[in-house]
């Protein structure tokens, strides 16, 4: 039984058991404080479920600033009173919730959908200190595909699964699938851009091509690494299936942007084939916010420096402010002012110390001389 997460959900696993669906979260969750800020988040879902027809709405919260419930009170936790269709189960502090998906289910209140399961109303979870709200339905006359269950958008020719400990990611590739032609080369499979791999944390781009037609994978049974130059990814090919593995739990490494962790990355062809794997497996660096910051502040600043005047282009534009201002405005900060506002330069020290140099020489009614120009070159390569 292999669990997932479905994309925008909070702690929530799913997984399919013949006829059942799995909905599984800890009850020590903690994902912030709720939007009237008197509860706090324990777990919550609110998607589609794959495309199998099902829609899931979860909420299970507690009161902010409330204890986290210990193991022995947990463990103590038996099945909720006003469960339709429900079964729970509590191990490890990890609450399970067993729904049969052969259910009838029964018409909302709205008239709208159709219940297949429900807790009707926000449930106390024994003494955990927790409630839990929990719909899952479907639309009237929805034809309900449970082998849809994890039919992510992942692009053409790629299927991902990821393991229940969520520690390696598995994606399939059927070789015999003909190559799609674009440009020069041969499209095997692609995620077609940035895709969620369905654990709520990492992020995949992956494109397999080839210069030729015809696709040429020997065999190889157990995992190998994909290429000398390739970091985290492994494959197997069994003739029809290629199997792309990383393991998810690896060291990653900052990117240069600062804002994700790659687990993975590959460039290059696959080993003794003639395919080229290009791609990446990465998550949000949980310090995004600061590398972000740290990013826009490089930008201001190179942008800045990017447009500091020269010290000729200052002087002239001072020139002009001399003739302009009245006499009672000739200061030397109401002139830097002046020609900062008029030109969309920064009011800064850089400005004062060009602006002052301008204006003692407009005042000493010296010439532009070879000195200023060497000055200027020295000053812009000290930049």
């Amino acid at each position: 039984m292999s669990f997932w997460t479905p994309e925008g959900s909070k702690g929530v696993s799913c997984a399919v058991d013949g006829k059942y669906l799995i909905l599984k979260f800890s009850l020590k969750g903690d994902f912030g404080a709720s939007s009237s800020g008197k509860t706090e988040c324990v777990a919550g879902c609110n998607s589609p479920l794959g495309k199998t027809g099902l829609k899931i709405n979860l909420n299970c919260w507690r009161k902010l600033g409330s204890k986290i419930p210990k193991d022995d009170v947990l463990e103590s936790l038996k099945q909720p009173d006003g469960m339709e269709n429900i079964k729970a189960n509590l191990s490890d502090g990890t609450i399970s919730l067993k729904i049969d998906t052969t259910e009838e289910g029964k018409e909302a209140a709205s008239g709208k959908n159709i219940l297949l399961a429900t807790t009707r109303c926000p449930r106390k979870l024994g003494d955990t200190g927790c409630t839990m709200n929990i719909n899952v339905y479907h639309a009237p006359g929805a034809e309900i595909d449970m082998s849809k269950v994890q039919a992510l958008d992942f692009g053409t020719n790629i299927t991902p699964s990821v393991s229940e400990d969520k520690s390696t990611l598995t994606m399939i590739v059927d070789t015999d699938s003909k190559p799609t032609k674009s440009n020069k080369t041969y499209m095997l499979a692609s995620t077609q851009g940035s895709k969620k791999i369905g654990d709520g944390v990492h992020t995949a781009t992956i494109n397999i091509f080839c210069k030729e037609k015809e696709i040429d994978i020997p065999v190889v049974p157990t995992p190998m690494d994909v290429n000398e130059k390739s970091r985290g990814f492994q494959y197997t090919h069994d003739g029809k299936k290629l199997k792309i593995i990383v393991e998810l739990n690896g060291n990653p490494v900052t990117s240069s942007s600062g804002l994700s962790l790659v687990v993975a990355s590959s460039t290059g062809q696959i080993a003794d084939t003639n395919v080229t794997l290009s791609g990446s497996v990465y998550k949000k660096n949980p310090d995004s916010k600061e590398a972000a910051k740290s990013a826009a502040e490089k930008d201001k600043t190179k942008s800045k420096r990017s447009t500091v005047p020269t010290y000729s282009v200052v002087k002239k534009a001072v020139a002009k402010a001399m003739d302009t201002l009245d006499e009672d405005s000739l200061t030397r900060g109401a002139i830097r002012k002046h020609v900062a506002k008029k030109n969309g330069w920064d009011n800064d020290a850089e400005l004062k110390k060009l602006v002052s140099k301008a204006i003692t020489s407009l005042e000493e009614d010296e010439p532009p001389s070879d000195n200023d120009e060497e000055g200027e070159v020295k000053r812009r390569k000290n930049e």
